[in-house]
């Protein structure tokens, strides 16, 4: 089996082969990683394509590593297979990769969101739960995969219930201090 590795080494971030179809990935950027898209591309011995995506959540710190590995497996025999880091997001709010990157479309809808969120919080009076319910609407069932809106609206919806359930009273001044303090303001570089 041939692997390869796409990285943006011109960022820090490389990707060393390891066992196929497994690779470390050394994070020399200076900034800690706190979500990476990893996209494979897998061609099986008939010629057919087995393309896929995903977001990873995770703390890398500076100088550290992490083992990424493929777990697909196919009846058919698969010969090649290229891994490629199609985004990643720093904890400083910067992002490198495609404006067309499912994690930055998904990282930029959900911190709108709840800077929509923190307007109701900070500028409605009373009970602002009610209103927070209807503007995010359902926590289930989940929206089309590729809207985006829909994903950090129910991220969102859920997240707040479960500050509600932990923090009674207090929830809505946990909620505003999340907003004002460590919802990044994310930008590409």
């Amino acid at each position: 089996m041939t692997f390869r590795c796409e990285d943006l080494r011109e960022h820090g971030l490389i990707l060393v082969p390891a066992d196929p179809p497994s690779a470390l990935l050394h994070n020399h950027s200076g900034k800690t990683i706190v979500a990476l898209e990893l996209i494979w591309r897998r061609t099986t011995a008939s010629g057919a394509e087995m393309n896929g995506s995903g977001c990873r959540w995770s703390n890398i710190l500076p100088e550290a590593s992490e083992h990424i590995s493929d777990a697909v497996r196919s009846s058919d025999p698969i010969v090649s297979v290229t891994l490629a880091i199609g985004g990643v997001c720093f904890s400083s709010g910067e992002f490198i990769g495609s404006e067309t990157s499912r994690l930055w479309l998904g990282a930029v809808a959900e911190a709108e969101t709840w800077r929509e969120i923190g307007s109701i919080l900070r500028d409605s009076p009373g009970d602002v739960f009610p209103r927070i319910e209807a503007f995010t609407g359902p926590t289930s069932p989940p929206p089309a995969p590729r809207n985006w809106r829909g994903h950090a609206l129910r991220r969102c919806a859920r997240t707040v219930a479960q500050y509600r359930r932990s923090y009674g009273d207090e929830a809505r001044e946990r909620l505003i201090s999340y907003v004002a303090n460590e919802l990044p303001e994310w930008r590409r570089l």
